[in-house]
């Protein structure tokens, strides 16, 4: 099993279920980030794919993802 399908797959559904308001996964090598929002018992209402041109606004912070996405 791939880290990228433990954190999108088995992960997500336990954060939710636990009331994470946001969950990001960064997917490095496809300069992606994968942005839950909105926990419920069932999952995330809102999954996003978000890229290098995008913010995530993470504890009131803005968090541009080109910054953490940004080849090495």
């Amino acid at each position: 099993m791939t880290s990228q399908r433990l954190d999108l797959v088995h992960k997500a559904p336990l954060y939710a279920a636990a009331g994470v308001e946001l969950y990001v996964v960064l997917d490095l090598p496809a300069r992606r980030a994968v942005v839950h929002t909105g926990p419920g018992p069932e999952g995330y209402a809102t999954v996003q794919d978000r890229g290098p041109a995008d913010d995530v606004e993470v504890l009131g912070i803005t968090v541009p993802l080109g910054e953490l996405l940004r080849a090495r």
